[in-house]
């Protein structure tokens, strides 16, 4: 009876170290990049907030995708490969889209960067089905998807912990570490 009560707790033990290296990792060896942000309020209890990234919010374009006159601010970006699910009916094709994993290929733009100004954050360029090689891909799930080829992908986790100083409501710098394979972690939060 001991001996089954040790090895459930050994296995309970390793699963448990098991998710929390596979959580860190990339945090400890990823590719270093900045995104803008503006948090959420803040929850008083847990000290936590959610963050809302400007890259998250994409749009495509193509066949079967209605034209798109919202002024609402998104990133144009190419398809990699056919993310966009092709159908006749582009309110189906936004249904098809939802809660799909896709990977968001992400580039520094050049303007604006000089020895005296900081890097400018990575906007998106792309979108892929599938990790492209050579690039820094973040992966993320489409949370909502329209008919006009806009659709929100949830880039970080519901609630990311909220430094010492730092406002809530506020427009941040978000530090993230991404591996090869898209996954990623916030690593800081930076005003």
């Amino acid at each position: 009876m001991t001996g089954r009560i040790l090895l459930a707790a050994l296995v309970t033990l390793g699963l448990g170290a098991g998710t929390l290296v596979y959580e860190a990792w990339p945090a400890w060896y990823g590719q270093e990049i900045t995104l803008q942000g503006l948090l959420g309020s803040m929850n008083k209890r847990t000290g936590r907030a959610s963050i809302e990234f400007m890259a998250q919010s994409v749009r495509v374009e193509g066949p079967g995708i209605v034209p798109d006159d919202l002024l609402v601010p998104a990133y144009l970006v190419r398809q990699i490969d056919t993310v966009w699910p092709t159908s006749e009916d582009p309110v189906h094709s936004a249904a098809l889209l939802q809660r799909r994993v896709v990977y968001v290929q992400m580039e520094r733009p050049s303007e604006g960067v000089g020895p005296s100004q900081p890097a400018a954050p990575y906007i998106p360029v792309s979108v892929s089905r599938t990790p492209v090689s050579g690039a820094i891909n973040l992966r993320g799930r489409v949370i909502k998807a329209e008919p006009t080829g806009r659709f929100v992908i949830a880039l970080a986790p519901p609630l990311v912990p909220i430094p010492a100083g730092v406002d809530e409501s506020a427009f941040v710098t978000a530090v993230l570490r991404v591996l090869p394979s898209g996954r990623h972690a916030v690593v800081r939060l930076r005003q």
